[in-house]
């Protein structure tokens, strides 16, 4: 690998040549390179070297530049998912919270509660053991009418010639 040594203090328009055969090309700014082995109008531009910075890399943050102008990086650093010191590199930032599943509970009647349903339809209970059937009075609401037969609805039904008429004959019965 060839070292560049640039002049320490250049002025506007002088040019270096450099051992590695391109010759750059001082703007007051930067070197840019002239055409060269590189090719003809191709520019590669090396900002100014600095204390902190050197041909625009920047020293740290696990770059380092050895007293001979070797860059190295250093080895890649596994990211730790449990790690909690935000100075440490292997410290993740700006992690989602993961909360626990929670299971809902149809019986929760505590609305405070974070398995607590809301907005549950009602559901009526159904008598144990007892001759009926359900019944939607038009309301939306479901209602058990108790004591008729199976065999007297199914007449109920077959008799009737509209759902008004299915709810007059349930209605006297």
């Amino acid at each position: 690998m060839t070292i560049i040594s640039f002049p320490s203090s250049p002025t506007t328009g002088q040019r270096y040549t450099a051992a590695n055969g391109v010759t750059y090309i001082w703007d007051n700014e930067k070197w840019q390179s002239e055409a060269s082995t590189f090719g003809t109008g191709m520019n590669y531009i090396l900002p100014p070297a600095t204390n902190s910075r050197l041909g625009g890399v920047q020293i740290g943050a696990n770059i380092n530049v050895d007293i001979n102008g070797v860059i190295s990086v250093s080895s890649q650093i596994q990211a730790d998912w449990n790690e909690t010191n935000a100075t440490n590199a292997d410290f993740i930032k700006n992690k989602p919270t993961i909360v626990n599943p929670i299971q809902s509970d149809w019986n929760q009647t505590n609305n405070g509660s974070l398995d607590y349903i809301k907005n549950k339809p009602s559901v009526p209970q159904l008598p144990a053991n007892s001759t009926g059937y359900l019944y939607n009075n038009g309301s939306g609401t479901l209602n058990w009418v108790a004591g008729i037969s199976l065999s007297t609805l199914k007449s109920v039904v077959s008799a009737s010639t509209s759902f008004t008429d299915f709810q007059s004959r349930i209605s006297a019965l």
